[in-house]
């Protein structure tokens, strides 16, 4: 099921409903193996990458990741992503902010990384900042200044 389902899922951006959908050609319930379906998809995305630089040797894909703070679980998650840009062939940053940073700090990075054409996409990890961080109301402001474009979450 897990190469299956990978297959299924190659030929266009992946999400919850791709899986389903891959899931549903199956006959009955069968458990999925994350790891192994894993695996496949970052196996189908390092060949795409990889030919799509043999079309052009300019392309570079680089994901900037902007960080507020230390927290713990939140830097796990960076090091999943960074691991994972690593396998499939995209260059990551990770840009560590003070855990104090202020609204329009964090805003000022994400200027930047709209206007850097270098950079193919941007992830902000939430929450913003340590203790109680920059607030919801702010988070949304700082989301919402990402360029479309490069909004990996969007």
């Amino acid at each position: 099921m897990a190469s299956t389902a990978a297959a299924a899922l190659a030929e266009r951006p992946i999400s919850a409903s791709a899986i389903s959908a891959a899931q549903s050609q199956s006959e009955g319930a069968k458990l999925i193996d994350g790891t192994a379906l894993a695996k496949d998809i970052r196996a189908s995305v390092a060949s795409r990458i990889s030919a799509l630089r043999a079309q052009n040797a300019r392309f570079h894909p680089h994901l900037a990741i902007v960080q507020a703070g230390s927290r713990p679980d939140s830097t796990a998650y960076i090091r999943m992503k960074t691991k994972a840009c690593e396998e499939v062939g995209i260059k990551s940053t990770h840009i560590q902010l003070p855990g104090d940073v202020s609204t329009q700090g964090v805003l000022d990075v994400v200027k930047k990384l709209n206007d850097d054409e270098t950079v193919s996409g941007v992830l902000v990890q939430l929450p913003i900042g340590d203790g109680d961080g920059i607030g919801a109301e702010a988070e949304r402001v700082v989301v919402e200044k990402l360029g479309a474009e490069k909004d990996v979450d969007g």
